[in-house]
């Protein structure tokens, strides 16, 4: 049995829920029932429903037997649907991490892979696609509420191959995913982990900022109320125009994914307002380069 056999998502996932939604939109676009689905489908009326909710996987076969029952004949669309299909059979490569990762943290390491643009901004922490292993260390295993002391380096393994595979160089013809971080000032300057292991984020963060690929900002506590005062958060920007951005909130003890326009698109306007108070880069690295200095 190959790992795709063997891999089944445990909850909903955002592509699941997406290709669900679209697949829900188009039926009843064009006036099939779910009975007439199921049918074809020689499926259960129930399933139908776990299908459209993003409960049960879709098997490519099966979006492409649904797209030709609901008269679907644009070629774009039909490519991405059964795209988003064969992604939400085929594990990640952090399946093998199932019993210790949370369903919603691999949901967003899923999301991550498939992005064009990742855009965060941060009032406490350096993100994870830029942290050292001593930093990532010590802020999962100051707080046992959100990570088991047993599973902090298991934790700390699956943020350094995250890295790895998002800094990797792209494939032939492949557009390389673009990083743009805001951090807020008191980011910089708190010392988690002690001395040593600020120093040697700061080094990170100053190489990491000359990659063409990152746009990295600090928010002075100088410019007062910002755009960011309700706190920190994500945003996934996709290459196809039929996926939508999805925006990811976390806290101690829980994730929250957002995919409404009316929602994306306000954290959009919030991460643009927030870049233009910004720093920019190369004041950034500057202001990097100083603290480093004062340590």
């Amino acid at each position: 049995m190959t790992a795709a056999e063997r891999y089944i998502p445990r909850r909903p996932t955002v592509q699941g829920r997406n290709l669900g939604a679209q697949l829900r939109r188009l039926r009843d676009e064009s006036g099939v029932s779910a009975d007439v689905a199921a049918a074809c489908l020689e499926c259960s009326r129930a399933k139908i429903s776990r299908m459209e909710t993003g409960h049960v996987p879709v098997r490519t076969r099966d979006v492409r037997d649904l797209l030709d029952l609901y008269g679907v004949d644009d070629e774009t669309l039909r490519s991405h649907l059964e795209g988003l299909a064969k992604g939400s059979t085929a594990p990640g490569w952090w399946w093998t991490y199932d019993d210790t990762l949370p369903p919603a943290y691999a949901d967003y390491l899923d999301l991550e892979r498939k992005a064009s643009e990742v855009h965060t901004w941060q009032t406490v922490l350096v993100p994870g696609l830029l942290q050292t292993p001593d930093y990532a260390r010590a802020i999962t295993g100051v707080n046992p509420a959100a990570a088991k002391p047993e599973s902090v380096e298991t934790f700390v393994k699956v943020r350094q191959e995250r890295q790895e595979r998002f800094w990797r160089d792209p494939k032939p013809g492949e557009e390389p995913t673009r990083l743009s971080v805001v951090l807020w000032e008191p980011v910089i300057m708190a010392p988690m982990g002690g001395r040593e292991t600020m120093r040697a984020q700061l080094k990170a963060l100053i190489t990491r900022s000359e990659d063409p690929r990152v746009n990295l900002q600090v928010l002075p506590l100088s410019v007062g109320a910002h755009a960011g005062v309700s706190g920190s958060f994500v945003t996934l920007h996709f290459p196809s125009d039929l996926d939508s951005d999805v925006v990811y909130c976390e806290n101690l003890t829980s994730t929250l994914f957002m995919e409404k326009t009316v929602e994306t698109d306000g954290y959009r306007q919030s991460f643009e307002l927030l870049s233009s108070a910004a720093e920019g880069p190369a004041e950034t690295r500057a202001r990097l380069k100083r603290i480093l200095d004062s340590l």
